[in-house]
């Protein structure tokens, strides 16, 4: 076993994917600094996620905390669940990623030393981000570099630390993300309400109106997407996950509402539009996959997230928001 990092906690999400999860373990167990402790929350699998962890001789780790959860309560509240956890248990840092994230054996340790050698103290950062790749090589979870300025005469600041390794970044996915306690503290985790998919932008989003978040180059994994490139109804087989892209039209309509100028959630119901023509010329499913899209645009003008403290003390600190025009990066797929 590795160098231990004392108050770091990795926390890992899973729902019906054993296999992945035991390579993410794994590849946890692996690192050359370890976790303190890892939060591994079952998000009410039906696959026998509990036995094939013990199977493969996982659970005897003293370190890992397995929670099953009674229900499927999507990424975000799997998340949730996960950081709480490790809240309550005093973590100093939380390190989390989907069961789908195989990280190579410097993953944590490269995190660690961009930490180390560019910052003096936690509260200088929001979070640290790990560079993502495919399956297949390729660039995969690309986080948004944060061009703001908060002057008119200054240049963005994305590239100050960038002859370290280090890329100032406005949004990320939640793969292999280092968040520190005054994160937590100041906002709290993902919000349940979102589900699945944009959970990651609505979160970091928050976080960068706060403090900066970084990608860290030399700190690497791979994501083990099932379905590579862009999110797109269109491309979707499986007529049993067509109704999960609900989700990803109300949130993202909601994200356009909440951090985007006002053209932004325009421009997003125009694609909606688009879209639904694009599915009526599709082979199969076209009713269905139309139904989707437009129940949810029509909840995304509506929907309002709520956000759970960690603290006890009230809902997290919502910022004063920058709009500016933006571009999320490719989601995950769950």
């Amino acid at each position: 076993m590795g160098e231990i990092w004392p108050g770091l906690f990795a926390v890992v999400y899973s729902y019906n994917r054993k296999e992945l999860a035991v390579q993410c373990l794994a590849s946890i167990r692996a690192q050359i600094v370890q976790p303190e402790r890892i939060v591994f929350i079952d998000n009410g699998s039906l696959d026998g996620t509990r036995e094939y962890l013990e199977e493969e001789g996982l659970l005897a780790d003293p370190r890992l905390d397995f929670i099953r959860l009674d229900r499927n309560t999507g990424a975000a509240g799997g998340l949730l669940a996960g950081i709480r956890e490790a809240y309550r248990r005093g973590c100093a840092w939380v390190w989390v990623m989907d069961d789908d994230v195989v990280c190579q054996p410097d993953t944590l340790a490269e995190l660690k030393r961009a930490f180390d050698e560019n910052f003096g103290t936690p509260a200088e950062l929001g979070f640290l981000v790990s560079s993502v790749i495919d399956g297949h090589g390729r660039a995969n979870n690309v986080p948004q570099i944060d061009e703001r300025t908060d002057k008119p005469d200054r240049c963005p600041e994305w590239g100050h630390l960038l002859s370290n390794g280090l890329v100032r970044v406005r949004i990320a996915t939640l793969t292999s993300i280092l968040l520190p306690r005054n994160t937590l503290e100041r906002c709290g985790a993902p919000s349940p309400d979102f589900f699945l998919w944009g959970e990651d932008t609505d979160y970091t989003l928050r976080i960068t109106e706060w403090r900066p978040g970084y990608l860290v180059g030399a700190s690497r994994c791979v994501h083990k997407r099932s379905v590579g490139g862009f999110l797109d109804i269109c491309n979707e087989h499986d007529a049993k996950r067509i109704p999960r892209f609900y989700y990803l039209y109300r949130n993202t309509l909601y994200l356009r509402r909440r951090f985007w100028p006002a053209r932004g959630s325009a421009l997003y119901i125009a694609k909606a539009a688009s879209d639904v023509f694009r599915v009526l010329a599709q082979p199969s499913h076209r009713l269905a996959r139309a139904r989707v899209i437009i129940a949810g645009i029509i909840a995304g003008l509506f929907f309002k997230p709520g956000y759970v403290p960690l603290t006890g003390t009230g809902p997290p600190a919502q910022p004063q928001i920058q709009r500016r025009a933006a571009t999320s990066p490719a989601h995950k797929s769950a």
